[in-house]
């Protein structure tokens, strides 16, 4: 009895095995398979493509024309980094016969690049349509649908740029642009990675330079800011350029030192500031920066140096020179609440160190040079445009910080007449007048303004 089951058993699974041995396809050679899958892809038969390349991929692996098939499937769904590790697995295999296919990727490489280019940029300016729809928004909840769609089309713009690194990482507007996707959504940090990023593959690509610590800046200048050999010889290349990819460098250069400024990172500011001065000799944005930056480190001669290359190199740049004008402005400010903050400590202290005597007067002095600097600029503004009302109001701001309270008064009061509702402003020229003892003035903004 034993005997007949392990028959019957061994003939079920005989039967099991040969009926599945029927079943399974048979295996062709690769160039049979390859020629059905090109048959399929021409008549967009999907199924067919994607069952005759995994067989031949199962019994070929390293058959190169495989995977280039297998990559231009994927360029067609648009899944770019599955189309990138075929591309490069069939460069890998083709070895000496990659001639046969590279015309073909590079087509197709090309095509997406600029296709995904496309798509990023008519995503990001999307975005930026609905951020300013939204800001113009009455309807708190018709705003907020707006900035949601922004938020998902900057998403589907990074999406774009993302797979131009991925097609072709040599080329440095893709990082660039990844870039200012996170600079749109306030991501500074990672925004300067992939700007530093673009920059690196431009040296290398663009200018053919091998030099990878562009911010060390005796590769670039020495002494007062001589130009190095290095730097001449890479200015050199950069002007054979064309204007496309110049262009395009510039904004690179500007928007990186612009990351570092949000970062707070100076020295890195100043370095990429000065390198697009050495590229671009007049550009007044890098010379901005520059005397800002120099600012916050608080070396103000060695800020007052560079801004005043401003007004020799433009001086009818109206809104240019307002910017500055506000950058010293507020270096004042910030400088002089710190003077009366610690001339407040001095007062509190019963023997107060003489170096912190000493450091009071260092800040009054820095305050009182940075508004009278600012007045420069401001005076020139409205040389230019004498109803720049908001020049008017920083000017007379700024005398009246520096108790110059006569002149003050001309700028404040018309100012007043173009804001009269501005308590602020009503409040300095109350204490314009006080400080000058005419007390029925003080009284009569006392009642007109509320105070």
């Amino acid at each position: 009895m034993k005997r007949i089951l392990i028959t019957v058993l061994l003939l079920t699974c005989f039967a099991g095995v040969s009926a599945h041995a029927q079943r399974e396809e048979p295996k062709l050679s690769p160039s049979a398979y390859i020629q059905s899958i090109k048959i399929a892809l021409n008549n967009k038969e999907w199924p067919r493509v994607e069952k005759n390349l995994a067989a031949c991929l199962k019994y070929y692996p390293k058959n190169y024309t495989a995977h280039f098939l297998a990559g231009v499937v994927w360029a067609e769904k648009d899944e770019i980094d599955s189309m990138v590790v075929e591309f490069n697995k069939a460069r890998l295999y083709a070895g000496d016969k990659v001639k046969k296919i590279e015309k073909d990727m590079k087509d197709i490489e090309v095509s997406k690049w600029q296709e995904n280019f496309n798509n990023g940029v008519q995503y990001i300016n999307l975005a930026d349509s609905l951020a300013e729809e939204a800001g113009a928004q009455a309807d708190k909840e018709a705003a907020n649908e707006d900035r949601k769609r922004a938020a998902q089309a900057l998403d589907l713009s990074q999406k774009a740029f993302r797979n131009c690194t991925l097609i072709q990482p040599d080329e440095f507007r893709g990082w660039m642009n990844v870039g200012l996707i996170y600079d749109r959504k306030r991501e500074y940090k990672n925004a300067a990675e992939m700007f530093k990023k673009s920059e690196e593959v431009f040296h290398l690509n663009e200018l053919l330079d091998s030099t990878t610590n562009f911010y060390d800046t005796t590769l670039f200048y020495q002494g007062q800011g001589e130009k190095t050999e290095l730097f001449k010889g890479i200015i050199k290349k950069f002007k054979k350029l064309k204007a496309e990819v110049r262009n395009p460098y510039k904004g690179l250069l500007t928007s990186l030192a612009a990351m570092y400024f949000e970062l707070k990172d100076w020295p890195n500011t100043i370095i990429l500031s000065r390198r697009m001065l050495g590229m671009y000799n007049e550009d007044l944005a890098a010379l901005e920066m520059i005397g800002s930056a120099f600012q916050r480190l608080d070396m103000s001669e060695e800020a007052l140096k560079w801004t005043n290359m401003i007004l020799e190199k433009n001086p009818d740049d109206k809104d240019r020179l307002y910017n500055v004008g506000v950058h010293w402005y507020n270096d004042g400010v910030d400088s002089k609440k710190k003077y009366e903050a610690l001339l407040k400590e001095i007062l509190e202290t019963t023997n107060a160190d003489s170096n912190l005597k000493n450091e009071a007067d260092k800040l009054r002095a820095r305050y009182v040079k940075s508004y009278e600097v600012a007045l420069t600029y401001f005076d020139r503004v409205l040389e230019l445009d004498g109803k720049d009302k908001d020049c008017i109001r920083l000017k007379g701001s700024t005398l009246f910080f520096l108790e110059r309270y006569e002149e003050a008064i001309v700028f404040l009061e018309q100012y007043r007449k173009i804001a009269p509702d501005e308590k602020a402003i009503c409040q300095m020229l109350r204490e314009c007048y006080r400080q000058l003892g005419n007390v029925d003035k003080v009284l009569e903004l006392t009642e007109e303004c509320g105070l």
